[in-house]
C-alpha cells in the first residue's frame, strides 16, 4: 500500500509540476499519467480489506459501513470539486490537490 501511495504522489507531482509543458507532448504525459494510475490499483485494493479487518467483531460491520460510506462522501465532493475546477481550466490545480 506505502508504494502505491508514494508512486501516486511522485507521479501526480511530476503531471502538476510540468502540467502547461507536458500537455502539448501528448504522448508523455499519457505515459506519465497510465504509471500514475497503475500505482492507484496498489493502494486501492488493500483499501477495503484492511477497514474490515482492524476493527473488533463486535463492531466490524457498523465501522465497516462507516468507513465506506466515509469514502463515499470524500468521493462525491471530490467529484463535485475536481469538475468544478476542470471546468475553470485548473487542471494543474487538480494534480495539485491529489499529490498531497
Amino acid at each position: 500500500q506505502l508504494i502505491g501511495f508514494a508512486g501516486c504522489c511522485v507521479f501526480n507531482f511530476i503531471l502538476a509540476l510540468a502540467y502547461k509543458d507536458l500537455k502539448e507532448i501528448t504522448i508523455l504525459f499519457d505515459a506519465l499519467y497510465m504509471f500514475q494510475l497503475s500505482f492507484q490499483s496498489l493502494p486501492g485494493v488493500s483499501t477495503m480489506a484492511i477497514s474490515a479487518e482492524i476493527y473488533p467483531s463486535a463492531v466490524k460491520g457498523t465501522a465497516a459501513a462507516i468507513s465506506a460510506a466515509s469514502g463515499k462522501i470524500g468521493a462525491t465532493f471530490g467529484s463535485y470539486y475536481f469538475t468544478h475546477l476542470k471546468n475553470e481550466g485548473h487542471i494543474s490545480q487538480i494534480f495539485w490537490t491529489v499529490t498531497f
